[in-house]
């Protein structure tokens, strides 16, 4: 019987006394001679050991010294000095050398087994051989799965660095072979990447490389070109795939060599059924999926591949591009991965990335118990936090952060069109004094007034006392002078534009109650407005130190009650309700009047959206009754208003068309004078800058539909903390007896939990990431400690 000329298993291009010439094969024959170090690296069954074997004996042939040394014959079930010493064994049996390897290795114990490694090659190799030496080292990707041969890879670099001042070593080079990247060498990220050498491409067969195949056919010589084009349409030269093909080709005796029949071929042996008996399909299905250092971004991007999206190939610079390259489903044309060959498109085509795409639980009786597990724990930590809530002692860290997410989000907001601010600054103060007087503030309302403004607040309380000047004297006379008409069912009626900022509290003497109450008999309640920062203290539950203090504002005072129990609403509400009065023209469908509720019926509406209370346990707090107070929602742009200055207005320096429909606020801005207050977002705003940010959550909510903060019940809430906890912790127990992928798990949970809450602030709901946060590390920690009692049961 003929022995046939195609070999399809181990060394491609060794059956018959064939052998197929390559560029490569003169590449790395040329850097042997020059004694630099290289590599062949690429995927099996592409002829890399026939390269070597082929090389070797033509250096053999010039006289230059060469060996092979097969890392499978050293195995991988071995200590490093077993490995080290079987290493040069291979060396001792090509040579022969003089010394006694075991020997020598024994009196040199005291030293490590590298050092042992390097001092045997200059002290033994490079004395005992004459002339260059070559070692080629084949299988190099056993050497993945052990954990002590970056020392190895490491040693061969200092073999090339070392030459700038050991001339002995220019006599000695390596050739690393195998099924490997560069990058996967050295595991060790700490330690520098194997980066010396030059790569020798092994490319797949040319038509005109691959003709001496059609020997084995017995075929004419003109038959041969045609029918190896019609192979190579499946094959595309892959030296394994095509030697392959022509031997099943070789065996078909009554089959006529048409296409149509090479086609047959294809389908039986390399697309049905079979395809799951040939090993270098085999080969591929397991990079892909079981030695994938990530299945999943794998296959996508072999399906980005297939579906023609340019993929750069970065010289490996990407371990899923350099995986996919070195699997050998795909090659580099260009700057780019290709698809090799229709057999591979064929076989591992779309339907079969989706199916291994697909993720799916089998439910087993470990996954039962998994399932059990963590509705447990999830449930017990879920409940420790409820507790831990109920009783407030978690308010101060929701708090903060609510703050950190709120401070989080990006400046992306708009300039507010609709506010003007006029600011009281220092040389105001010096120039008339402190409190102001009724004068100059007279003057800039008469300005203002002429720009046919929508309204004008004055905020001058807080930082000067109402009843210690004589604004309280005049300016009853001024809101009576001044007023606008709006339109409410095609009626005109008239309203007051001045809006002035007022105080309830007793902390701001009899004098400013009487003042309001007086006012109040005098003019409607319209043109004032109760001036009230709500701030946040936590000492009430004794958690923090006694001199702790928060002070940040992050709700927004609405409205309440006096000690007479008469209701009083805010400045920002009255500002709001003057402002959208304005806005009713004759052409309006009618005018947005506050209103009651109607999903809470003692809230505060305006056309249809709620000014949603700040009640007990809302959002982060605890045990906390605000009826009359909402979220505060700071306006996130760097100048969110525009700023005019009370002396450019004092002395007309202005154009007072500007102001045409706009709220106007005066107040001070002097930061000697002017109170501060701390937000999520900012340190120190004025007191008129708050009330700016009040009017504006308002009035953007009602005609731009700006978001406002908002919180969901507390069942709702708690609801959603088990849920994270218990699917958290459910896929957190598949990876605890893994501690590299337990920690990036957890890792990706806790990035996802924090990224999805920045969202939900983003469109306004204020979502108990903390909590959520809390109960899943309980969780696991409960689950660490269940797994290490398992183990010391088991």
């Amino acid at each position: 019987m003929t022995r046939s000329i195609y070999t399809t298993g181990g060394t491609v291009q060794a059956g018959g006394g064939i052998y197929l010439s390559r560029k490569a094969d003169d590449e790395l024959l040329q850097l042997c001679r020059e004694g630099q170090f290289a590599y062949v690296l690429t995927s099996r069954q592409m002829g890399k050991s026939s390269l070597m074997v082929q090389t070797a004996e033509r250096l053999e042939d010039e006289g230059v010294t060469s060996v092979i040394i097969d890392l499978t014959k050293i195995g991988t079930n071995v200590t490093p000095e077993q490995w080290y010493l079987g290493l040069l064994t291979e060396i001792d049996e090509s040579l022969m050398l003089d010394t006694d390897i075991f020997d020598w290795w024994e009196e040199h114990s005291h030293l490590g087994v590298t050092q042992r490694l390097t001092r045997f090659f200059e002290k033994v190799l490079l004395s005992e051989a004459e002339g260059r030496i070559v070692l080629f080292v084949d299988e190099i990707d056993t050497t993945l799965n052990l954990e002590f041969t970056d020392d190895f890879f490491i040693a061969i670099r200092y073999f090339y660095t070392a030459r700038a001042h050991k001339n002995q070593l220019n006599h000695l080079s390596f050739v690393l072979v195998g099924v490997a990247t560069p990058d996967e060498l050295i595991k060790d990220s700490k330690r520098t990447p194997f980066n010396i050498g030059q790569r020798v491409n092994l490319t797949d067969f040319s038509l005109d490389e691959a003709l001496p195949l059609m020997e084995g056919l017995a075929l004419k010589k003109t038959n041969s070109y045609q029918i190896l084009k019609w192979i190579f349409k499946w094959t595309n030269g892959h030296p394994y795939l095509t030697q392959r093909f022509c031997k099943l080709l070789s065996t078909q005796t009554k089959v006529v060599c048409t296409e149509e029949n090479i086609d047959n071929i294809a389908n039986i042996y390399f697309l049905g059924k079979n395809c799951y008996q040939d090993s270098n399909l085999q080969f591929i299905r397991d990079m892909l999926i079981a030695r994938s250092p990530n299945k999943q971004n794998v296959l996508r991007t072999y399906k980005d591949i297939l579906n023609h999206q340019k993929i750069i190939f970065d010289d490996e610079k990407s371990v899923i591009k350099a995986h996919l390259k070195i699997s050998g489903i795909v090659q580099k044309r260009g700057n780019f991965l290709k698809e090799r060959n229709l057999i591979y498109k064929t076989v591992f085509n779309e339907v079969w990335i989706n199916q291994n795409l697909t993720y799916s639980v089998e439910i087993t009786p470990k996954t039962l118990e998994h399932l059990r597990y963590a509705a447990i724990y999830s449930s017990i930590s879920t409940f420790l936090v409820f507790f831990l809530r109920l009783i407030g002692f978690l308010e101060p860290v929701e708090l903060k952060g609510f703050d950190l997410l709120n401070w989080s989000l990006p400046l992306n907001e708009s300039f507010d069109e609709h506010i003007v601010l006029i600011g009281i600054e220092e040389e105001t103060i010096e120039k008339y004094g402190y409190p102001l007087p009724f004068k100059p503030l007279d003057k800039v309302i008469e300005v203002v007034q002429k720009g046919n403004p929508a309204t004008v607040g004055i905020h001058l309380i807080n930082e000067i006392k109402v009843s210690e000047t004589d604004i309280n004297k005049n300016i009853a006379s001024r809101i009576e002078q001044y007023s606008n008409t709006y339109y409410d069912g095609g009626k005109a009626k008239q309203y007051n534009t001045i809006v002035l900022a007022s105080n309830f509290e007793k902390a701001y003497s009899e004098d400013s109650l009487q003042f309001i109450n007086d006012f109040s008999k005098q003019y409607t309640e319209d043109n004032f407005g109760v001036n009230a920062v709500v701030s946040d203290e936590f000492n009430s539950y004794k958690v923090l130190p006694e001199d702790y203090k928060d002070s940040v504002v992050r709700r927004a005072f609405l409205g309440g009650f006096d000690d007479n129990q008469d209701f009083y609403f805010s400045f920002s509400i009255q500002i709001a309700r003057l402002f959208f009065w304005s806005k009713a023209q004759p052409s309006s469908p009618g005018v947005i009047e506050l209103e009651n509720g109607i999903s809470d019926p003692a809230t505060m509406r305006f056309s249809g959206v709620e000014l949603q209370r700040v009640l007990s346990y809302s959002g982060g707090y605890a045990k906390r009754s605000f009826s009359f107070t909402t979220f505060f929602s700071q306006r996130r742009h760097r100048s969110p208003f525009r700023v005019l200055s009370f002396e450019d207005v004092l002395s007309s320096n202005i154009d007072v068309e500007t102001l045409e429909n706009k709220i106007v606020l005066i107040g001070m801005t002097a930061h000697k004078h002017a109170l501060k207050f701390r937000t999520s977002r900012s340190e120190s705003l004025t007191g008129l800058e708050l009330q700016a940010h009040k009017i504006s959550q308002i009035i953007s909510a009602v005609i731009d539909q700006r978001p406002l903060i908002w919180a969901q019940s507390k069942g709702v809430e708690y609801f959603w903390i088990w849920i994270i906890s218990s699917g958290s912790s459910f896929f957190i127990l598949y990876s605890l007896d893994r501690k590299s992928f337990f920690f990036r798990l957890s890792t990706i949970i806790v990035i996802i939990l924090l990224s999805s809450q920045l969202f939900l602030l983003f469109i306004g709901l204020w979502f108990p990431w903390v909590p959520s946060l809390l109960a899943f590390l309980t969780a696991i920690m409960m689950l660490e400690v269940f797994q290490k009692r398992k183990q010391l049961n088991d």
